[in-house]
């Protein structure tokens, strides 16, 4: 009998041990994925600058657009 309980306890503990495994692995996780936004959220406060020279650029292609047409528009 007493092996019994002893052979019990043993696997509680043993259970209970991976209970705080995945506990700590979760935590973990969180941990990760937490900083991983943070760092997202750096990167897009650095293209920020980059955004004058997107918009140029935007604004040169819709230009050439225009232009294209016209010129289509010039030769029928």
């Amino acid at each position: 009998m007493e092996a019994k309980v002893a052979h019990e306890k043993a696997a509680g503990a043993r259970l209970h041990a991976h209970i705080e495994a995945v506990k700590a692995e979760r935590m973990s996780f969180r941990f990760k994925y937490s900083k991983l936004n943070q760092d997202c959220s750096s990167e897009e406060l650095q293209i920020e600058p980059f955004q004058a020279e997107v918009n140029q650029y935007q604004a040169d292609v819709a230009g050439d657009l225009a232009t294209n047409s016209n010129l289509i528009l010039q030769v029928e």
